[in-house]
């Protein structure tokens, strides 16, 4: 009775904090994605238009990982589908009335959606003058800095949000010792867990983050929980950079079900599966024998997932599909007339861009890159994205008023006729490897403009001993340039940037980029709408 009235209850928080997460980090790209549709095959209708509004905030998989996980949970646990209610009631189980703090909550919940800065600095006020809401050690008090820590986690100010979320946990931590750790409490302490090790793992502390996790996985948990903690756990390693232990937790993962039965992966759980078995084949020291077993699982999986899903070539394998899109790696920016004028656009701005990013930089408003798609040991990656909700928007463009060349340049480029979704500068730093992966949909396409590119015509800018060992692990390697150091992978053909130019191809087909120079390789992206878009919408939604 104990383990199913708490497997209940952490279903119901841990998808409640999952989902409130989700949706503040991911508002504008949970809500475009749906509209284009998903691996499951589901379609949401609604106007082009609303496509294009806003901002897409980019892959996001670090966040989405354990929410994706704790919905899919939730939706599994026999809970009845529909809007997860707020987990904690007007009047708290140790009979605190937090009415007051449910009104408020949500009244910044709603001005989180169009303006997460000031949502945040609303609730830092309250929390420093108001104590006769929130009292020190009341439960008020812990969901108003938890909401604080998850909108921190929005804006990228993970140090910040870490902070809140331990201020947070101590109250749950106080309140545990006095309540004697019944179900609540124990469910409001794994959730808290969670998110500091969120926090923690988006801030490069990993071995923090583990430790978080290890804390949580000492309660007597049920195994759907366990299932979720150790899916983070998972994620953790793999940012760390030891996919071999990643893959361990995942798979231990896969066997936490209620009746020791085995646990069916849905499509997400598939995709990453295959990823870690390549990550692992990929690392250093690991047998032949073993490589053997790895790649005929992921043969196996690979299989599983090209006939029950609606992917079409194993090269493309992003998490939402759509049918009917042309689907080429590399495209031909000349076979459209928009986005041939687009590219034009682009490279007349390469000079002011170029200064533009390096103000940026000297300014220190890069960001470094929290994806877990690079080992971060290796080589920095650095980004600006200039619609990104955490940067000082303009109100009336919804662009940062750091980058007024990209700004005015995004403006153009959607007057033109290009449907852009997003804008911003990438850096890749020496030595750094982004791994295989792939982008997020096939509805968008990109365009890079080279700003700074290296080159390795003296020799001295190219590591050689890597690029042999690269050239000696896959064939299509062999086919790279010898002036070229920064080097770009879409499907199986390998391209490099140049200054001025721009490359256009559909980044959910598997890619990488690896930077074998001795400097930085800088472009500046275009994210946009694919142009048969609006005919695949209309054939999936057809009688």
């Amino acid at each position: 009775f104990r383990e199913t009235a708490v497997t209940k209850e952490f279903d119901f928080k841990i998808a409640n904090m999952a989902r409130q997460r989700f949706a503040a980090r991911n508002s504008a790209s949970k809500d475009k994605l749906s509209k284009i549709g998903g691996a499951s095959g589901h379609h949401k209708t609604a106007p082009l238009s609303d496509f294009t509004k806003g901002t897409l905030l980019g892959c996001g998989m670090t966040v989405l990982v354990i929410a994706s996980a704790a919905i899919s949970v939730h939706f599994n646990s026999g809970a009845p589908r529909g809007p997860i209610q707020n987990s904690h009631p007007s009047h708290s189980s140790h009979g605190e009335d937090t009415r007051a703090v449910d009104v408020l909550l949500e009244k910044n919940a709603a001005l989180a959606k169009t303006n997460a800065r000031s949502a945040s600095d609303g609730l830092r006020m309250i929390l420093s003058s108001n104590p006769s809401l929130l009292p020190p050690m009341s439960l008020s008090r812990q969901r108003v800095l938890s909401a604080l820590g998850d909108l921190l986690v929005t804006l990228k100010e993970y140090g910040a949000a870490s902070n809140a979320h331990q201020a947070a946990h101590d109250i749950l931590m106080r309140r545990a010792t006095e309540h004697h750790r019944d179900a609540s409490v124990l469910v409001d302490l794994t959730v808290s867990y969670a998110q500091l090790a969120t926090d923690l793992y988006l801030d490069f502390q990993h071995e923090k983050a583990l430790s978080a996790v290890a804390d949580a996985m000492r309660f007597d948990l049920p195994p759907r929980a366990r299932r979720v903690l150790l899916k983070l756990e998972s994620t953790i390693y793999e940012c760390k950079g030891d996919p071999i232990s990643a893959l361990q937790r995942l798979e231990q993962a896969f066997q936490m079900t209620e009746d020791g039965s085995k646990h069916a992966k849905d499509y997400e759980e598939l995709l990453k599966h295959i990823d870690l078995l390549k990550q692992v084949r990929a690392s250093e020291g690991v047998p032949e024998e073993i490589q053997s077993m790895m790649l005929e699982k992921q043969t196996m999986l690979l299989k599983s997932l090209m006939q029950n899903g609606p992917w079409e070539n194993e090269w493309q394998l992003p998490k939402h599909f759509l049918r009917n899109l042309q689907s080429l790696p590399w495209h031909d920016h000349t076979a459209n007339p928009t986005v041939a004028r687009a590219v034009n656009m682009l490279t007349n701005a390469t000079e002011d861009l170029k200064r533009e990013f390096l103000s940026l930089k000297d300014s220190g408003l890069l960001l470094r890159e929290e994806e877990c798609i690079h080992d971060h040991t290796r080589g920095d990656w650095h980004r600006y994205e200039t619609t990104g909700i955490w940067r000082p928007l303009n109100a009336s463009t919804g662009c940062s008023v750091d980058t007024p060349v990209a700004c005015a340049l995004l403006g153009a480029l959607r007057n033109s006729g290009l449907p852009v979704i997003r804008a911003g500068y990438s850096a890749v730093g020496t030595g750094a490897w982004l791994r295989p992966h792939h982008g997020m949909t096939n509805g968008q396409l990109k365009l890079h403009l080279g700003l700074i590119v290296p080159s390795a015509t003296q020799g001295s800018d190219m590591q050689s001993s890597d690029m042999q060992a690269l050239q000696r692990a896959s064939p299509v390697w062999d086919r790279v340039r010898n002036d070229q150091c920064a080097l770009f992978r879409v499907g199986n053909e390998t391209r490099g940037w140049t200054e001025g130019g721009v490359v256009f191809f559909d980044d959910s087909f598997e890619h990488e980029v690896r930077n074998l120079c001795t400097s930085e390789r800088v472009v500046f992206q275009v994210v946009f709408r694919h142009p048969d878009l609006e005919k695949a919408l209309g054939s999936q939604n057809s009688p």
